[in-house]
């Protein structure tokens, strides 16, 4: 452990400075020191090693001299002894004292930081007595909190008090998800205390539940996802949607931002211009546990990257960004960034703070681009703008420089951290550039309704230009304005207003167009005596597009009639957003066709529509190997889940589908993929085959079911392919250098006893020639990175890693299949290899030793152009000896 010190009282200003190592006599490990400060003496407590073996960590105590210097000789106050502090992590550390009355209260993390199993002690002294004793120090026999409602190895925490003081909260860490490990979140709640003055911290508090806000904390407004406005890209497959969530804040969610013009967008109004914080309550379940982020753009500026790190689906957490708003409506839209993520809802409140900001806390440029990024100092709740004195870098000058002293220039694509200073202060925001200039994307057009009766004049129109970065602009006054048919409506002269005039009966198509883009609108003109208003409404769920109903009731000629709907007109609609739409319909009246709109209401949907979407999908682009053969699927059982995804389609536009139905569904669904994997034929001759992928009931040109991408990434593929009748999976990559990993999990228990060894086959062939290749690296329970053995292709070698040291082998060709076979002694953690059924590497160590089993092998190509390498013949097996 080292000091910094600082001359300054507020620790936000002024110069640090590295003062040197703090330690005892001892100079051991040591982490996460802190100060207890009892009667004007100074004493430090850490987490060390009793020894240098690193077996175990305890917790220490000693007086200080100085604010950075030890004084005496270390003391045992707390080893690791209780079973809850011992399995798996033998650990006591991160140390944090609390002083309440007379009681000194030394809270600390057990067990291994990495585990479910990770929690708090509680360890307490009195103010009287002799700290440097150990028998001072009393050790409660159970943890004070621990996992519970859905929060998994709680610990390293932290106690604050509330902004005005009033209330007590505890802030921690917990893992992301059951399991995660290191990959955690930071969670917040009050807690009480006992009557003996020690802290009561309860259970965790469940991170799906609302809890009430510190007392103090400003003002929040919040703004819920059935507060968005959401908008379809007009290219996408599918539509963002508002999802019932019991777990939201508002019981509802904005899912399936998906398409590369999706976004959702909120109107955000606030008292006075300034800086606000603005809180993203999201999640992020996207596959693989991959980071995802949603682009920001505040009032049409450019965007700016918001991560929101893995946690699950419908696992909550919060993504915060300082941003500027103007006084009055604010409009803060968020688009499709990386993988997918949902958003719950957002709370905006005044900062309050001392320091500078840029006005956004990223920036997306086109290539070429230079911009000037306004800066300003904030001081409470007050700001202005700097506009000289301050001084900008890039990190990264081969993607932007620093132009004229105070610009910023796009001179390459990726990203960059622009650093601005100013008076003794830094503020820093993220840049990223695309790879081709400023340019429109696309426009849209509103202010039109599907119908207008004769003589009526619409709303006037507006087109906003949406740019490759993001930026969106209103170009009404510059863009240019068609009719089809200028004889049934034709554009009003006016140009202040932009509107449209209804002629006479009949349809024209209505255009703006701006920079090369067009967005167009199907105008239908009825006259005022067949004018039909439609009673009968239709709902639909978020993002469903809705089906026409046959027959609907209509007022005609102050008559009440019934209708058919002969057609209905949805091109350019979009039923993302809850509320009406107007659809323009043709109705069968008396004999004649007239023109009409239909309002169809959007309500919340339950998302099964986008289950079925992810099925059909799946269905669409993967191999499933159907027949009676080893390694292959029952086809009756394929048909029935088919036939299940046929019977949930239809169910997915029905707006009164209740919860009972949906959760029913699911569950049928789930049964009749649990079916068909359950039908996978791996017994052969009494050998069971915990894996076993020959292709041969495979269809080519698809991905192979039951293998996992771990990293398909700049183009790269995997497909079943067949050649002289064999067929086998290819992996590729592009003249961009790209990853092609795959991994093929085992089933059942893959471990052997004394007297068996575990057999793990594969065929592969390399098409072109590449510096490296995963073979088989065969994974245990312990960690995702952790393989006990390991084959791969390493420069026209194929290389078996002995211990932690790769050896080349036997030397490889292009264009010619090799058999690889594998023997393990699980017991002596020890394996052999065979080449074409020649041994070439015997009886060489695990890579890795740890783990009760193996879960499968990873294989492909890891991240090198022009690519090709062919895998067949899959086996995993566990024989007797």
């Amino acid at each position: 452990m080292y000091v910094l010190e600082n001359a300054n009282e507020n620790p936000m200003t002024g110069t640090w400075t590295f003062k040197g190592k703090i330690t005892d006599s001892t100079d051991r490990w040591a982490i996460d020191g802190t100060v207890l400060t009892v009667n004007k003496q100074h004493y430090f407590i850490w987490s060390g090693w009793e020894e240098t073996d690193g077996s175990f960590q305890n917790l220490y105590i000693a007086k200080m001299s100085d604010p950075r210097t030890i004084s005496s000789e270390r003391v045992l106050i707390s080893t690791p002894d209780h079973d809850w502090e011992t399995s798996p992590g033998k650990i006591n550390e991160g140390p944090q004292v609390t002083i309440k009355g007379d009681t000194i209260n030394l809270v600390y993390s057990a067990n291994g930081s990495w585990t479910d199993s990770y929690c708090l002690g509680l360890i307490t002294a009195k103010i009287g007595d002799d700290l440097m004793n150990p028998g001072s120090w009393v050790k409660q026999d159970q943890p004070i909190f621990s996992s519970a409602n859905g929060v998994y190895g709680p610990g390293h925490h932290s106690i604050v008090a509330s902004p005005d003081g009033a209330e007590d909260w505890i802030i921690y860490h917990a893992a992301r998800w059951p399991g995660s490990g290191w990959t955690r979140k930071v969670h917040a709640q009050k807690f009480t205390w006992n009557e003996d003055n020690t802290p009561n911290l309860g259970e965790p508090a469940d991170p799906n539940k609302p809890v009430a806000k510190p007392s103090g904390e400003p003002v929040r407004q919040r703004y819920e996802a059935e507060d968005a406005l959401l908008v379809k890209d007009p290219n996408g497959d599918t539509s963002p949607a508002v999802r019932r969530e019991s777990s939201a804040s508002g019981g509802m969610k904005i899912a399936n931002i998906n398409n590369a013009n999706d976004y959702a967008q909120f109107t955000v109004n606030v008292p006075e211009a300034g800086f606000y914080v603005m809180s993203v309550r999201n999640a992020n379940g996207s596959p693989n546990a991959a980071e995802a982020s949603h682009i920001l753009s505040v009032n049409g500026s450019s965007g700016a990257n918001l991560n929101i790190v893995y946690s699950g689906p419908n696992r909550w957490g919060a993504s915060t960004a300082k941003v500027y708003l103007k006084e009055g409506g604010n409009i803060l839209r968020f688009w499709k960034g990386n993988n997918l993520a949902e958003i719950d809802s957002m709370d905006i409140f005044k900062l309050d703070a001392s320091e500078i900001l840029f006005e956004s806390p990223g920036y997306t440029l086109g290539l070429g681009e230079t911009r000037n990024l306004p800066l300003y100092t904030v001081t409470g709740t007050t700001y202005t703008a700097v506009d000289t004195g301050a001084s900008f870098s890039s990190s990264n000058l081969k993607v932007a420089v620093i132009d004229g002293g105070t610009q910023v220039k796009a001179v390459g694509a990726g990203s960059t951290t622009i650093t601005a200073t100013y008076n003794g202060k830094m503020t820093t925001a993220n840049v990223t550039v695309i790879a081709e200039p400023e340019s429109v994307q696309s426009v849209v057009m509103s202010g039109l309704t599907g119908i207008l009766t004769s003589g009526q004049t619409s709303q006037p129109l507006q087109v906003t230009a949406r740019y490759n970065n993001y930026e969106v602009q209103n170009v009404t006054a510059d863009a240019q304005y068609t009719s089809s048919n200028p004889g049934v409506a034709r554009i009003d002269s006016n140009s202040a207003t932009r509107s449209v005039y209804a002629v006479k009966p009949g349809t024209t198509l209505i255009t703006g167009e701006y920079n090369g883009k067009k967005a167009a609108f199907h105008l239908t003109v009825i006259a005022a005596s067949d004018a039909v208003q439609v009673v009968s409404t239709v709902k639909t769920p978020s993002g469903v597009a809705p089906k026409p109903p046959g027959v609907v009731d209509v007022v005609y000629n102050s008559k009440s009639k019934k209708a058919k709907i002969v057609s209905w007109e949805l091109a350019g609609l979009d039923f993302s957003s809850l509320g009406t739409v107007q659809v323009p319909v043709t109705l069968k009246l008396g004999g004649r066709n007239i023109s009409s709109a239909i309002t169809v209401e959007v309500i919340p949907g339950w998302g099964l529509d986008d289950i079925v979407n992810q099925l059909r999908n799946q269905l669409a682009n993967f191999s499933y190997p159907l027949g009676d053969g080893l390694g292959n699927y029952n086809q009756s059982k394929y048909d029935a889940f088919v036939a299940e995804v046929d019977k949930a389609e239809k169910m997915a536009g029905n707006a009164e589908l209740s919860k009972e139905q949906f959760d029913r569904e699911l569950d049928k669904l789930a049964g009749a993929e649990a079916a068909l994997l359950g039908s996978l034929n791996n017994i052969q001759d009494g050998v069971l085959y915990n894996a076993y992928r020959d292709f041969s009931g495979d269809t080519a040109g698809k991905y192979p079911y039951g293998i996992i991408t771990e990293a398909l990434t700049n183009g790269a593929s995997a497909t079943v392919q067949e050649e002289n009748g064999n067929k086998f999976l290819r992996l590729t990559t592009t003249a961009v250098s790209g990853k092609a990993n795959l991994f093929l999990p085992y089933t059942g228990e893959v471990k052997a006893e004394a007297d068996q060894r575990i057999v793990i086959e594969y065929r592969a062939r390399l098409n072109s020639s590449f510096q490296y290749a995963n073979g088989a690296m065969i994974r245990n329970d312990s960690g995702t990175g952790n393989y006990s053995m390991v084959t791969a292709f390493d420069t026209g070698k194929i290389i078996v890693q002995d211990g932690g040291t790769k050896k080349a082998v036997l030397n490889v060709a292009n264009n010619i299949w090799y058999k690889v076979k594998i023997v393990a002694n699980w017991d002596a953690k020890t394996y052999t290899v065979y080449i074409d059924d020649v041994p070439v590497a015997i009886d060489y160590k695990f890579r890795h030793t740890g783990g009760d089993k193996l879960t499968g092998q990873l294989f492909g190509v890891d991240g090198y152009a022009n690519a090709s390498i062919d895998f067949d013949d899959f086996k995993a097996m566990v024989i007797l000896k």
